[in-house]
Parts: structure tokens; C-alpha cells; sequence
């Protein structure tokens, strides 16, 4: 049965484009599979409960979150009470993060991350270098990698935390978290991996760390809700303080019927993540192929240890908000949803810190709803438009490119 429904749903997201527009942008958020929303639906209306009420209604409630958290660590690994729900991933990883740190002997003041990590990581490590914290940014390579053997050298006697995500969320890029857990095990250092775009796409084993942030709605669950997993030997301070729910780690009422809706958003991810994966890096690679029909273009990130559903393309001699705008059939994105104030994203300034003009950049996500067809639409509408822009304004829109990388690698100094 919950195989049918699936189907279903994956069906009517197919026929989506008939109502006007084709969605390519599931790196920056998933609609909620109906599964899901009819999950949670007694939690908002019969089951109210605050599930710290000792009266029936809160027990059931209790139940319920407790139920979902059996279900999440099943799934993940570890014990029930290690899992703490937070808001999103962002609360998540700032949480693990000041928490791990803040509860830190002082002799314990460095942490490490590396440059092409989500803002929220980084504007964190941030705060903590304002508070007198060390903190040490590793480069990438031209493709994302980082190097292990840098890693190995940054650590140092007073290192406590490495925070590296698992895949990245503009470039698809996977770093080896296994690996890396190894390297900061072996020299006392704890490791968090944010693996928010990986949940449902590889298996848990692929992100085990000391600790582990994902969120619901980039796996067709509901928005506002998210999870840390913290292994039972780390200490975290809070980040607010108050009553003792989530073991005291994360004070005030949870959102029951969130916290219902992403665990069942994780177990039908995981119960359809080969089929699901299969089928969009067939049409990972159907885009590329279509693609080699446009010349100037280059892809950002590599082949290999990519996401399926990730493509990142710099298109050479047109101004990015003009290819957007040309394309309005599209729900497309150029990078991070939490970046939309930078003209050029911080991830491929990365990748190539000496490019003075980089060329427009577009990030074209795939999900349940994306099928053949949309695919073979998209890649012809974005070579028509890069043509037709090329022969209208020839320098393309270079300028207002490097002149925001500029400033953006100014304010990253300060």
C-alpha cells in the first residue's frame, strides 16, 4: 500500500508542469509527501497534547515523540534519547557546534572547518573566532575535495572539534566523513557532519560522526523541524535555557506533529533511496549529455563522489538574473537558498579563488517529481537562452559578477 501511494504521489508531482512550471530546485526545500502530512494530521488537531503533561492527552503525545525518535534512531543508528529535535538543521548545527565548544575544556579552543561549508557552519565559526576562539578554514581543490593530509596537520593539541558537511549543497560534492572520523578519532577530536542533502540519498553508515544535523523538508517532510544526533560521550551546553525537554539540551514544547512528520519522511526516504537514486542519476546524466550541445560551459564540482540529484553548471557570457529570467518556466536556483543576498556564492569562489569574472552559475536540483521530459525541456530552454543572451550582450554579465565576488571576499576577511 505505502508503495502505491508513493507512485501516486511521484505521479501527480510529474504532472506539476502542466500548471505552468517546472521545479528544479529540491537542494533548497521538498514538498510534503502526503504520507507525511497525513502523519501528522491528529497531532494538530485530536492529539494536542504538550507531551509534558502528565495528564492523557500529554501522554499520548509523549508517546507519539517518543515513537519518533525510536523511528529516527532505528533508522540512523545510535539510541533513541541521543537524538534531539530542533527547528531545522541550522539550530541544529549551531547547536553542535557552540554546544560542543562551550562545553570544552579551555584548553580546548580550536575548531576546524573548510571554506565551502553552509553558513550556517561558517557564520558560527565566525562568532566563535569573535569570542577569541581559533578557528581554521581548509581550502578546496578546483573539484571541492579537501585534502586529508591538511586535515591530519591542522589538528592540533588544542583542536576539539572538526565540522565538515557530508554532501554539499550547491555543488553535490561528497567528502569521505568516514574517513575523516578516523583521522579525528585517532587524534582525540570530535567530528560533526552536517548531512542534511545526504539523508535519503546514502546509506547512515556513510555519515556516522560524534555528531550528526539533518532537517525534515529536504526530505519531502515538514519545514521547521530538524534533528542532532550527539553520541552519548559528548557533553553540549544548551544554547537557551528553561524547562528540560530533549534531555535538557534543548528547552521549550516540541512540535509534536513535526516531529511525527519528519520521522516519516526519513522512513520513506530510506525504504525508496536505491530506486530514487538510480533513477536521478540517469537523468543526472541525461542533463550533461543534453547539455555538450552548448558550448562555454563547465561543470562545477566533479563526476565522481556527487550527489544524483546535484548539477552545478558556470555558463560563460551571460549575466546570471538575465538567465533566469529567461527561463520562467523553471524553478531554478543559482545557489543556497540562504545566500540569496550574495551575487556570487562563497562554494565556487572556493573552487577557484583567483577568478576574477566568474560567469553565471546555476544549480539544477532533481527530485520525485522530476521526470525525462522536464529535463530535455530544461536543457533546451537554457541553450536557446544562453544563445539568444550571448548575441544580445556579448561581454555577458561579468562585471556585476566580479565587482559582488569582490565585496564578498572582503566581508569573509573582516
Amino acid at each position: 500500500m505505502r508503495v502505491t501511494q508513493f507512485l501516486l504521489w511521484s505521479l501527480f508531482l510529474r504532472i506539476l508542469p502542466a500548471w505552468g512550471m517546472d521545479y528544479f530546485d529540491y537542494q533548497a526545500t521538498t514538498p510534503c509527501d502526503p504520507q507525511v502530512v497525513e502523519a501528522m494530521a491528529p497531532y494538530w488537531t485530536q492529539e494536542f497534547g504538550n507531551p509534558h503533561s502528565p495528564h492523557a492527552f500529554g501522554v499520548r503525545a509523549a508517546t507519539a515523540l517518543e515513537a519518533a525518535r525510536q523511528q529516527i534512531a532505528k533508522i540512523m543508528g545510535g539510541k533513541a534519547q541521543d537524538y534531539i529535535f530542533t527547528s531545522g538543521a541550522t539550530e541544529a548545527n549551531g547547536l553542535a557546534i557552540l554546544g560542543v565548544m562551550g562545553a570544552a575544556s579551555p584548553k580546548k579552543r580550536h575548531i576546524i572547518t573548510c571554506a565551502t561549508e553552509h553558513k550556517s557552519v561558517l557564520e558560527t565559526c565566525l562568532s566563535l573566532a569573535r569570542q577569541g576562539y581559533t578557528v581554521t578554514v581548509l581550502p578546496v581543490d578546483r573539484k571541492g575535495h579537501l585534502s586529508l593530509e591538511l586535515l591530519k596537520q591542522s589538528i592540533r593539541a588544542d583542536t576539539c572539534l572538526v565540522s565538515l558537511m557530508t554532501a554539499n549543497n550547491e555543488i553535490g560534492l561528497i567528502h569521505p566523513i568516514a574517513e575523516i572520523l578516523k583521522i579525528c578519532h585517532d587524534r582525540g577530536v570530535w567530528l560533526h557532519t552536517d548531512a542534511t542533502q545526504a539523508v535519503g540519498f546514502l546509506p547512515p553508515r556513510a555519515f556516522r560522526a560524534d555528531l550528526v544535523s539533518f532537517s525534515g523538508h529536504k526530505i519531502y517532510g515538514p519545514k521547521g523541524v530538524g534533528v542532532l544526533y550527539v553520541a552519548p560521550h559528548i557533553k553540549i551546553r544548551p544554547l537557551i535555557y528553561g524547562g528540560v525537554q530533549e534531555q535538557g539540551k534543548r528547552p521549550g514544547t516540541p512540535p509534536v506533529p513535526l516531529c511525527v512528520g519528519m520521522a516519516k519522511a526519513l522512513v520513506l526516504a530510506e525504504e525508496h533511496r536505491e530506486q530514487e537514486k538510480r533513477r536521478l542519476a540517469q537523468l543526472q546524466e541525461l542533463f550533461l549529455g543534453e547539455l555538450r550541445a552548448l558550448s562555454g560551459w563547465q561543470l562545477n564540482g566533479g563526476r565522481k563522489d556527487r550527489l544524483p540529484n546535484n548539477i552545478n553548471v558556470s555558463i560563460e557570457g551571460v549575466d546570471r538574473e538575465d538567465l533566469l529570467a529567461a527561463l520562467p518556466e523553471f524553478a531554478l536556483s543559482s545557489g543556497s537558498a540562504c545566500n540569496t543576498e550574495e551575487h556570487f556564492s562563497h562554494v565556487l569562489e572556493a573552487l577557484d579563488p583567483e577568478e576574477k569574472n566568474p560567469p553565471a552559475a546555476l544549480r539544477i536540483g532533481f527530485g520525485r517529481g522530476t521526470t525525462e521530459e522536464a529535463v530535455r525541456r530544461l536543457v533546451s530552454q537554457i541553450i536557446t537562452a544562453v544563445q539568444q543572451l550571448r548575441v544580445a550582450k556579448p561581454s555577458g554579465g561579468k562585471r556585476a559578477c566580479a565587482t559582488q565576488k569582490g565585496t564578498l571576499r572582503s566581508s569573509r576577511k573582516s
